[in-house]
Formats: structure tokens, C-alpha cells, sequence
């Protein structure tokens, strides 16, 4: 009996309205749940001013300049119907590098707490503008003269951002990998402008902060990879067309043999036919 090949409809294992979340709780082979919290990065730079995390600079008018990298986790951005809200909380966690001119280079790192306020808030649904104020609290770890060291610190900053709220789902299937998923909160990316402070001990300094904040959704999704089954059904195919063929070539030789191609019985050479006998 010959295999038919399985044929792959569009939209793959997304097809007959299977819940994006069965497919997250319930992962198959070769499928990969994958999740992004709602989270905003911000990258900020700008001169400071005061004793930096180094042995070797210790005059107040040294002013390197300094990076900060902020990446957290806004839970507030995915509610629905929140958009237009007042204020907004997150937490997350930063890394800093501050510079001297006259020395080596330090890294200051730690979780912060920020709160953003809004005195102009963002609609509640499409694009908007978004003004408002960000302020932050740092706790900082330090490693510098042999020795760890943990401070305090803070940012205050104006704040403007371009705000799109919305919610949708998504699949695709190219054939070879499917993938399906939702979406939901802010798209977002805007500006600061402002001013931080730092204190590790005896250690302290300020610094100017200008810099770019970037705002991402959730999302939740399953993708999917084909692995080996087109492979597999071609090689049922091709197996079950070889028996198939090699079946009716025997049969078609072997009735070949028994009908028309059949020789016919000829006498043993030493027994001497039969002859009528005569009266």
C-alpha cells in the first residue's frame, strides 16, 4: 500500500484557532516558547565633576566624562487602559563607567528604582507625546583599591517621549519554521536631559546626563522548527514508489514468462517419441 505524503497547509500548527497559550504551556517537539517582559533601555553620557573611583585623581576639577547603560522591567506599560497614567514605576539594573582624564577607567554597577511622572500624559490609545520628569534611585557596588565598596545615588531628568499604545497577534509559517504570538503596551522612544549623583565613601563626584530611553511591549510566543519531516515523507514516498515499482516489473515479468513468452516442452534426447500404431 503506498504512503501519501503529508502535506503542510498554511499556517502550519497555528491552523484551526489553537490558543497561543496552550502552545506556551504545552511545548512540542521542536517548539520554543519564548517570552519579553514589558522593559525600557536607556543609554546616558556626559562630563563629570568631583573625585571619581580612582586612587589617582583626587583634585575636585577633574572632570571625566561617563556612560551609563539602564536596562529594567516597567509592568505598568502592558496593562490595558493604563496608557494615560499619571505616573509610572520600574525597576531594573545599570552599569556605569566613569572615566578621569588622568588614570584608569571605573565601573560602578547596582539595581535602581526609578519613578517617572507625567505632567503631560500619553493618550490611551494611538500615537501621543509624553512629558514629564524621571528621577532615580541607584545603589551602587564598586571594586577599586583592593576592596569593594557600596554607595548611593540618584538621577533627576527631564523627560519627552514619543508613545504608541496597542495590542495585536501575530503568525507566520514559511514552510520551514511557524511562529504565533501577542503583543501588548508601549512602543516607545524619547529623550533626558539632566543631572546625577554619586557617593561610594570618600568617593563622590556629579555628573551632567543627556540620553536616549527606549521602550518595548510584551510579548509572548511559541516558534516552531521542522526538523527532518519533509526528509522523512519524501523517503516514504520514494520507498513505498520503489516497492511499488518493483512489484509490478516482478508481476509483469513473471506473466511475461507464464503467457506468451512460455517455451514449449521439447523430448529427452535419448527417449524416442511415440508413434501411432499401425493396422
Amino acid at each position: 500500500m503506498r504512503a501519501e505524503p503529508r502535506v503542510r497547509e498554511p499556517g502550519g500548527i497555528f491552523r484551526n484557532g489553537v490558543s497561543w497559550l496552550v502552545l506556551l504551556l504545552i511545548p512540542t517537539g521542536g517548539c520554543f516558547p519564548y517570552v519579553l517582559p514589558p522593559s525600557q533601555l536607556s543609554i546616558g553620557t556626559g562630563a563629570t565633576n568631583g573625585y571619581v573611583a580612582n586612587s589617582e585623581v583626587k583634585e575636585p576639577a577633574a572632570r571625566p566624562a561617563h556612560y551609563n547603560l539602564r536596562g529594567g522591567f516597567h509592568p505598568l506599560g502592558a496593562i490595558e487602559g493604563m496608557a494615560d497614567r499619571p505616573v509610572d514605576v520600574g525597576v531594573g539594573y545599570q552599569l556605569e563607567r566613569a572615566r578621569p582624564d588622568d588614570g584608569e577607567s571605573r565601573f560602578v554597577h547596582g539595581p535602581y528604582l526609578e519613578l517617572d511622572g507625567y505632567a503631560i500624559p500619553a493618550k490611551k490609545t494611538g500615537a501621543s507625546v509624553r512629558v514629564g520628569a524621571r528621577g532615580t534611585f541607584d545603589l551602587l557596588l564598586a571594586n577599586y583599591d583592593y576592596d569593594r565598596h557600596v554607595g548611593a545615588g540618584g538621577m533627576l531628568a527631564a523627560l519627552v517621549e514619543f508613545v504608541d499604545y496597542g495590542q495585536s497577534e501575530f503568525s507566520s509559517d514559511d514552510g520551514e519554521t511557524s511562529t504565533a504570538g501577542i503583543t501588548a503596551g508601549e512602543l516607545s522612544i524619547g529623550g533626558f536631559l539632566g543631572a546625577s549623583y554619586r557617593n561610594l565613601g570618600s568617593q563622590s563626584y556629579w555628573g551632567a546626563v543627556i540620553g536616549v530611553t527606549v521602550r518595548l511591549p510584551f510579548v509572548a510566543g511559541v516558534a516552531c522548527c521542522y526538523t527532518g519531516s519533509d526528509s522523512s515523507d519524501s523517503d516514504d514516498s520514494y520507498s513505498s514508489g520503489g516497492s511499488g515499482s518493483g512489484g509490478g516489473s516482478g508481476s509483469g515479468s513473471g506473466g511475461g514468462s507464464g503467457g506468451g513468452g512460455r517455451t514449449p516442452a521439447q523430448p529427452s534426447p535419448g527417449r524416442t517419441p511415440a508413434h501411432p500404431t499401425r493396422n
